[in-house]
């Protein structure tokens, strides 16, 4: 059995928007909504699926006026550092999209 519970808590951009949905992280949505940071430290996966299933389980049946309120939260929450916000560079490769990096243009080109 696979599942995503992405889609539970994303919701469609307007139209014109660069991106067509918002998919929230989910230490994102764990942190906004069961208070804790899973992902602060070393990351696992064990730690991920318990959290998702925890998330699914709480909100499958939700109704779609409760979801858009934990949507509307979400959006409304500050967004936690993302791992290349938190680690810039690892043993001299940047991992953050640098539009000027003429080293990334060339390796792009082939």
């Amino acid at each position: 059995l696979q599942m995503d519970i992405a889609p539970m808590f994303g919701f469609r951009n307007p139209p014109g928007s660069r991106f067509e949905w918002r998919l929230f992280s989910l230490r994102h949505i764990v942190q906004q909504l069961f208070y804790l940071d899973i992902q602060g430290g070393s990351h696992s996966p064990a730690t991920d699926a318990l959290y998702a299933m925890k998330l699914w389980r709480k909100y499958r049946s939700a109704s779609p006026g409760l979801m858009q309120s934990v949507i509307e939260s979400l959006i409304r929450s500050p967004s936690p550092a993302s791992f290349a916000r938190m680690y810039p560079s690892i043993d001299g490769v940047s991992m953050v999209f640098d539009p000027h990096c003429v080293n990334c243009k060339q390796a792009q080109a082939t």
